[in-house]
């Protein structure tokens, strides 16, 4: 699993405290690659030494693993494509609301009854009748048209 080899011809190979760093060639691509048990980091430049891409590898087990390149990730099972994640954004959520520990009972409900008509080809809806309930006196409104 992850076999380094793979990504061409190895020019250098070093290692530093649980780490391997590779210069891989690979057609006319310079490829960096730095490695540990746990990610991947790539670089790849074109032969005036121009960086083109970098992205990270991150392992999950021996089979699966997550490529990042700039906001969108790769998911990756036995070295195929499985999902892609676009825009991956850092998004802050809504803040969840602190439950009342008294659960109060003082509600009011309408219910609002409309017809739709249409006027100067514009759908206009029209209350026809109102229901309103508070918890303890119900009131209907029966609205007429002036037909």
């Amino acid at each position: 699993m992850y076999n380094t080899k793979l990504w061409g011809n190895i020019l250098n190979k070093s290692e530093f405290n649980n780490t391997q760093i590779y210069k891989i060639i690979r057609n006319n691509y310079i490829i960096d690659i730095t490695q540990d048990n746990n990610s991947r980091f790539i670089r790849i430049f074109d032969n005036n030494n121009q960086l083109l891409l970098e992205f990270i590898e991150k392992f999950i087990n021996n089979i699966y693993f997550i490529r990042t390149i700039k906001d969108y990730e790769y998911h990756f099972k036995n070295d195929k494509l499985v999902t892609q994640v676009s825009d991956k954004k850092n998004i802050k959520f809504i803040d969840k609301i602190k439950q009342d520990t008294v659960i109060n009972n003082n509600i009011i409900t309408l219910d609002l009854e409309k017809i739709s008509n249409n006027i100067n080809n514009e759908e206009v809806l029209t209350v026809i009748s109102a229901y309103i309930f508070d918890g303890d006196n119900k009131l209907s409104l029966e609205l007429q048209s002036d037909k």
